[in-house]
Parts: structure tokens; sequence; C-alpha cells
């Protein structure tokens, strides 16, 4: 069974500029007092248009948790409340995952691979885990596999 989404992180009071800002965000509640808006190929293409620089992320495969559209967005998003931005893409137990979190205008965790950079930009702007599980189980993203249900 595979795992791919991609979206922004935060609680529902700072991902509410994210509605304001893009039309087509959609947001999704999930556990400890977080939400989620998926990154839909929709919103991916609100983001591009709106971005100042022009430079554009596109319909690309790869991750953009660290592309220049993205950091700038992240960072003006944060400053009304911490934000992360997390991707995930396995299939059959093999793949990776990456995030970037920012508070108050900074990055300040951005990373891709083995070493659960999800759950370091969870920890970054604010998810705290019970003892017997992680960040990304705390809020349940495990139970979103695919961005299919937001396209």
């Amino acid at each position: 069974m595979g795992h791919s989404i991609r979206g922004f992180v935060a609680r529902p009071e700072t991902l509410q500029a994210v509605r304001v800002r893009f039309s087509v965000a959609k947001l999704v509640t999930l556990d400890a007092g977080f939400a989620w808006v998926p990154a839909t190929s929709a919103l991916m293409a609100e983001i591009d248009a709106a971005d100042p620089a022009r430079e554009q992320m596109g319909r690309t495969i790869d991750f953009v948790f660290d592309h220049p559209v993205m950091l700038r967005l992240l960072a003006d998003l944060s400053r009304s409340g911490p934000i992360a931005f997390v991707e995930t893409d396995y299939v059959d137990g093999r793949g990776a995952q990456a995030a970037t979190a920012c508070v108050d205008g900074q990055v300040v965790s951005s990373e891709e691979g083995d070493d659960r950079p999800i759950n370091h930009a969870l920890r970054a702007i604010g998810v705290v885990r019970p003892s017997d599980e992680d960040e990304f189980d705390t809020v349940c993203l495990g139970k979103y596999r695919s961005m299919d249900a937001f396209e």
C-alpha cells in the first residue's frame, strides 16, 4: 500500500489565511488541535499564479517543500502562526518524506529523507506527542493515504 500526500499543517486559525488567499483551499480537521490543507493540483496552480517572483513549481512530481515559491509562501503564512508543508511518497514501503516548518517568518526545519522530517516539522510548529506515538500519528495524518479524495 502506498502513501502519497502533500499539504499544509497548522492550527485551524493559521490555515484560515490559506483559505482566504486561495479560493480552492479545503480545510481538513486533524487531531490534537491541528488541521490540514491538502495541496491539490488546483491549489498548487493558484499558489504559482500568486507568486510575485513568477517562479513556478508547476505540476511536478518532485517534492516542493524547499522550492523558492513554497519557502516564500510559508514564511509569509507563518506570520499568522507556525505552519508546516509536508509531503510523502511511498509505495510498498519504499519512498521518502519531506517537510518545511516556518515560525514567525523564519524556516525552523526543512529536510527530506529517512530521519522522519515530518515529525521534526510538526514538533517545530507545536505538535506535542504522547509517549506511545510520533507527531505524525498524533495528528492522524496517516489516515489520508493519497490526494485522490481531494482532487
